[in-house]
């Protein structure tokens, strides 16, 4: 008999502490076990060794064999992940998120975002707002993708700053539009003429309210504030006690580069003494900002955020990179496999569309400032989107399709990776963007064991 090979996609993750057990997977049979230190032992020195096995005893072939460790000569894994791939990209396509940019033009100019460069080179971008008439055909998409069998399952106001004076009547006319359509609605905003939409967000269905605050007062206030004044802390806090009363889930998000690291550590009592978090419906998290968008000497990892925060499941949610993965994989270990792998990174390339004052068509929202990410325009008198040459480039970037990818054994954990952060670094969206991606993986797959399976 050959000696038996591995498979390319095993993870193999001693769990410290834990009598020398061991946490492995297989990330495209959809195996998960916690196996004994000498089998962990080797299958790692296996990958170490050209993925070649030294003879073993039955029972132990079988046990891999039959959990998809070993590499099946009768059956490519090459074709597996094609399948696997094919099937759940199929059924991530059939949902649909919406989103719409009331306005290209935000009262702040916070240094990391990608509207930086539209301001410098594209300023007559800024004072468009979109009509009724842009947003009834983009409720005409919505019916279309309906009728194709797919769900809309949330619509997002996303700017610019979609909370603005000059926003407020077409964004309740948007907001009676996803009523009529039963369709919840979120909102990303920085909280700034909040009270001004309070009405708003109580008559319609808001799933949550999410506004960036970048530490205490006298941080936030030098980050995050209109250009020529010097504060917006205090305001903001004083919408947010506002809104908060209105029973909506109102959710914090501080932007972490190095400038601000320092802030982790405080925002929980500075939370406490503001009186938000004596509210049920109130959340914060915090998450590095996006290295292609910041400048190389302020660049932090999620991973060192999290090392602020502390390594310790009740924590992840503190950190959205950290949360995220939590809730895949623990959902994962419990036994719903195949749903928490995925085909792409994410729904930018199966079903998320941004609509732009202009008319443009993004999947992507973080790219609104390159063409490179216009996959359609909105035809108003047709009620539809007439999708360009870009549209397969987005859609169709899955995991299988990307070279690099494809040999890597977190790739249906992964997806892939950033293709805006991959464009914008490499200059090319197919190649995969790794980013700290299995550092986290390792860290919270182990600790899940050591919480929940041990």
């Amino acid at each position: 008999m050959d000696r038996p090979k591995t498979s390319k996609y095993n993870i193999c993750l001693p769990i410290a502490g834990r009598d020398g057990k061991w946490l492995i997977f297989n990330g495209v049979n959809g195996a998960v076990n916690v196996v004994n230190g000498q089998l962990g032992q080797l299958l790692e020195a296996a990958d170490q060794n050209g993925r070649m096995l030294p003879p073993m005893d039955e029972k132990t072939f079988h046990f891999l064999m039959n959990h998809g460790y070993l590499d099946s000569r009768m059956y490519p894994e090459e074709a597996k992940l094609d399948q696997v791939c094919t099937s759940l990209h199929g059924n991530s396509c059939k949902h649909v998120v919406m989103s719409i940019v009331p306005t290209f033009f935000c009262n702040f100019n916070c240094d990391y975002c990608f509207e930086k460069s539209l301001r410098e080179k594209e300023s007559h971008r800024l004072g468009a707002v979109m009509s009724k008439q842009m947003v009834d055909a983009v409720f005409s998409q919505m019916e279309a993708f309906r009728a194709e069998g797919k769900y809309i399952e949330q619509f997002i106001f996303f700017g610019g700053e979609p909370f603005l004076p000059g926003t407020k009547e077409i964004v309740r006319y948007t907001c009676q539009k996803c009523q009529d359509a039963g369709v919840p609605m979120q909102v990303i905003t920085n909280g700034y003429y909040l009270d001004e939409f309070l009405d708003i967000i109580a008559q319609y269905h808001f799933t949550a309210v999410k506004i960036t605050i970048d530490g205490p007062r006298e941080i936030h206030d030098t980050r995050r504030s209109p250009p020529g004044e010097k504060h917006s802390f205090d305001r903001i806090i004083s919408n947010t006690l506002e809104a908060l009363k209105t029973g909506k889930l109102i959710t914090f998000r501080t932007n972490i580069n190095r400038e601000n690291m320092d802030v982790i550590d405080r925002m929980k009592e500075e939370y406490e003494k503001l009186g938000l978090t004596a509210f049920p419906n109130f959340q914060y998290y915090f998450c590095a900002t996006m290295d292609s968008f910041e400048r190389a000497e302020n660049t932090v990892s999620n991973v060192d955020v999290m090392e602020k925060i502390g390594l310790r499941c009740a924590q992840f949610p503190y950190n959205s990179a950290y949360a995220r993965m939590h809730r895949r994989l623990v959902a994962y270990m419990e036994g719903k496999r195949y749903e928490n792998l995925r085909a792409e990174f994410c729904v930018a390339h199966s079903g998320k569309y941004t609509v732009d004052p202009f008319g443009n068509v993004y999947t992507c929202w973080d790219l609104m400032h390159n063409p490179e990410a216009i996959v359609a325009k909105l035809d108003v008198e047709q009620g539809r989107f007439v999708y360009n040459e870009n549209y397969e480039k987005w859609t169709q970037r899955t995991v299988n399709q990307l070279e690099k990818c494809r040999e890597c054994k977190y790739a249906m954990f992964c997806g892939g990776g950033c293709a805006a952060q991959s464009l914008e670094s490499k200059g090319c969206m197919d190649e995969g963007f790794c980013d700290s991606f299995p550092e986290i993986f390792n860290q919270v797959a182990v600790q899940i064991a050591k919480e929940r399976l041990l």
